[in-house]
């Protein structure tokens, strides 16, 4: 190797807790190392064609096995409750944390309390996203039970309990007075709860 003609120098160490240790971190410490640039190679991911495809096999499974009795794809309640969870996942910002991939909740360095809710506007952590979309929930069972009770008041004056409701908040048999109270305190509470 010869006689050495300078001091001697450090070795060059590649700072995990700064860098990562994932490949392409590595090849790029190794590129500006050596000047030698390592291709990544990714194999292809399966998971979501995968359970994709299972999801579609079990729903159409699921058809096949009930094709006498198809009734609930005509209830509309059932869409109704379809609907709302698809609004609540999108409202709460799932979509946000899909993209972002921020951590379910952080801790304090300091105290070592955790927190769920985010203190800046610009950031959103992922048990802050089922609180709002539970937030979200309730207040439209709010606005439901209030108009229920108001159809149930109009309908109790025009046919005089003739006939059954089909809603399902009819199955609790609570009085549409009630049941306009239960609303309209879910609605003030929960959407103060939303506001602060």
């Amino acid at each position: 190797f010869g006689p050495k003609l300078g001091a001697k120098k450090r070795p060059e160490q590649m700072d995990f807790q700064r860098q990562g240790f994932d490949a392409d971190a590595i090849a790029r410490f190794v590129a500006d190392q050596t000047e030698v640039h390592v291709r990544v190679i990714r194999p292809p991911n399966y998971t979501a064609p995968v359970v994709i495809g299972l999801f579609v096999a079990l729903l159409l499974g699921m058809l096949y096995m009930k094709r006498n009795s198809l009734d609930f794809l005509f209830n509309r309640t059932m869409w109704g409750i379809v609907c709302l969870a698809i609004t609540f996942i999108f409202m709460s910002g799932q979509m946000w944390n899909h993209i972002r991939g921020p951590p379910f909740m952080i801790t304090n360095p300091q105290t070592k309390e955790p927190s769920f809710i985010h203190g800046s506007t610009q950031f959103q952590l992922i048990a802050e996203t089922y609180i709002v979309g539970f937030l979200y929930a309730v207040i439209a069972i709010g606005f439901i039970a209030v108009n229920e009770a108001a159809d149930a008041t109009s309908s109790h004056d025009k046919k005089q309990g003739t006939k059954k409701s089909s809603n399902p908040l009819s199955l609790f048999n609570v009085p549409a007075n009630t049941l306009a109270i239960i609303g309209l305190v879910c609605i003030c509470v929960f959407f103060s709860f939303l506001l602060s």
